[in-house]
């Protein structure tokens, strides 16, 4: 009688036909080990930080000379959508493809504000349009600019879920720069990216 063990390793999974014992103790002949390839998976690497104690920004950070924070929440906090959920959303958008096919972003909780957006009240005074807000922000640093020369093209915010045609889809030599896209918390809701310095709301 034969055994047989199928063990999961990885991405691989490894058949071995374990020697048998026959219902007298006899052996019965035994066989050596061998691979079997598994599906492949390959697709978006995901967040660089799974880990649940390391889902929040426990410092400020800061963008565009402070025009754009990030700041800590408080420890009773806790976001409604989940950092899988924002990072799903982003995927599933489609912006910036060639950036999330090929680097692992920090996606992070925290309270949101940037000081660019707002309404114009009676007195001339403006009042931001995101400020403290709790978002998970889907952060690429030091990355190709994948919007360069492409505005209104594949990977241009604007034209998330529309991906309309580009005539200049990418530069000779793209200038390094940091990616932040922003998911409202509690809703799951799209509000705006941020790539090296040039902000789209959405």
């Amino acid at each position: 009688m034969r055994r047989v063990l199928i063990v999961v390793v990885g991405a691989s999974a490894v058949v071995a036909t374990v020697m048998g014992v026959g219902m007298h103790g006899g052996k019965t002949g035994s066989r050596s080990v061998g691979l079997v390839p598994a599906a492949n998976t390959s697709g978006p690497p995901g967040p660089s930080n799974t880990q649940s104690n390391d889902q929040r920004y426990a410092s400020q950070l800061s963008r565009r000379g402070g025009i754009v924070r990030v700041s800590p929440a408080s420890a009773s906090s806790s976001p409604r959508v989940s950092q899988g959920q924002a990072y799903s959303a982003f995927i599933a958008s489609g912006m910036f493809p060639k950036t999330a096919s090929s680097h692992r972003p920090d996606v992070r909780y925290g309270l949101f504000s940037d000081d660019e957006y707002g309404t114009l009240d009676g007195s001339g005074g403006v009042t931001p349009s995101f400020e403290n807000v709790p978002a998970w922000i889907v952060r690429f640093d030091n990355v190709p600019d994948e919007l360069c020369g492409n505005v209104g093209g594949t990977g241009d915010p604007r034209a998330a879920g529309t991906q309309a045609p580009s005539t200049n889809d990418s530069c000779s030599q793209p200038a390094p720069a940091d990616i932040l896209v922003v998911y409202n918390a509690n809703t799951g809701a799209y509000m705006l990216a941020i790539d090296d310095g040039a902000s789209v709301a959405g």
